[in-house]
């Protein structure tokens, strides 16, 4: 159909019915699980923007979140993910550069210029309140099951070594992968995550009966 033309009226009965149809139910599951404006807004806008990893991860709040430490008092964020010339938080530029260049020359993408979560609140707590994290949109990701969080094997190299021996020892003795997200949530370590943005809740702000019902509207 142009974009000049005009729905028929049969169309347009059908699309205001389907959409009263899935307000009905969104308010119906906000009244039983306490949702506030808020929390029904944020489920909502992961239903609409995230569909690419619900599919991948569909109990992403309440049984398999990927949590990431946010310094930040807001119940519900969206941020944006910086994609190049990000300055590491925890090892050296040099570490940092030679990981994204091998990390591109065998996967494919810079790697280290991404957002990093895990499945381990205990960890993502290190770096701020807790949030849980949905990516908007296409995404690609990073992870290994050997391997817990490159910041503490870094921290725990040799004084003897260079940051170049250490990559690459890090690359030889550590299987990397680029799929089973589910794996990968439930190993707890690491995964380094590249899309353009994300939104995220305070998991302080939330019981089990607002984590069902978010999920709920979700999977809608």
């Amino acid at each position: 159909m142009k974009s000049t033309e005009f729905l028929k009226e049969d169309d347009w009965e059908d699309s205001e019915r389907e959409y009263n149809e899935m307000e009905a139910k969104v308010g119906a599951i906000a009244k039983k699980f306490g949702l506030s404006p808020e929390q029904v807004n944020f489920a909502w806008e992961v239903k609409e923007d995230c569909q690419s990893y619900i599919n991948q991860n569909p109990a992403a709040i309440t049984t398999s979140p990927l949590f990431r430490g946010i310094h930040s008092s807001q119940d519900t964020l969206k941020k944006k993910v910086r994609l190049d010339n990000r300055q590491p938080l925890d090892s050296s530029n040099s570490v940092h550069a030679e990981l994204n260049r091998v990390f591109q020359d065998q996967f494919g993408e810079p790697f280290r210029n991404a957002l990093f979560v895990t499945n381990d609140k205990y960890q993502a707590n290190n770096y701020g309140e807790i949030y849980i994290i949905f990516p908007r949109g296409n995404f690609t990701f990073l992870w290994s099951p050997d391997l817990e969080d490159i910041f503490n094997a870094y921290e725990n190299k040799l004084h003897t070594e260079s940051d170049e021996d250490f990559v690459y020892a890090l690359l030889r003795n550590n299987n990397y992968y680029t799929n089973s997200l589910p794996k990968a949530i439930h190993s707890g370590n690491e995964i380094m995550m590249r899309c353009g943005s994300y939104y995220a809740i305070r998991q302080s702000s939330l019981d089990v009966n607002t984590q069902m019902g978010i999920q709920a509207i979700i999977n809608l």
